[in-house]
């Protein structure tokens, strides 16, 4: 019997992490094979580039997305990836040369394959992750 209203325990907050960062890190280093403007310089990189990805999405993009709500109504959500681009390309400022995101049009490309591949992967493995729990 499955509970809707279950409180999130320690455990259950640890593994959504720690899925949050393999998602993100499968799918970075997937965009790094398949896209030529972007670049992580090894796996160690690939990690920190994950949990500051994570990070931000937390807590840097809920506020960006409720700064650009008029806008994101006025243009129907066209300009929402471009919340997505904002944050790698402060993530590859941050991180400087250990990881470039170079061009803005590009990214925009990117920004919208690493959303749906995180929907995507994370589906299978969150739900791998839950059954097993």
């Amino acid at each position: 019997m499955i509970e809707y209203n279950r409180k999130m325990t320690v455990i259950d907050f640890i593994l959504d992490i720690i899925s949050t960062i393999l998602v993100n890190m499968i799918v970075i280093i997937m965009a790094t094979k398949i896209f030529k403007n972007i670049y992580v310089d090894n796996i160690l990189y690939t990690f920190i580039v994950s949990i500051l990805l994570m990070l931000f999405n937390k807590c840097i993009k809920p506020v960006l997305s409720f700064i650009m709500l008029p806008i994101n109504i006025f243009t129907l959500g066209i300009t929402y990836p471009f919340i997505n681009v904002f944050l790698l390309k402060l993530i590859g400022l941050i991180l400087g040369e250990h990881f470039i995101l170079s061009g803005w049009f590009s990214a925009f490309f990117i920004s919208i394959f690493i959303s749906v591949m995180t929907i995507l992967i994370d589906g299978i493995i969150g739900k791998e992750i839950r059954r097993v729990r």
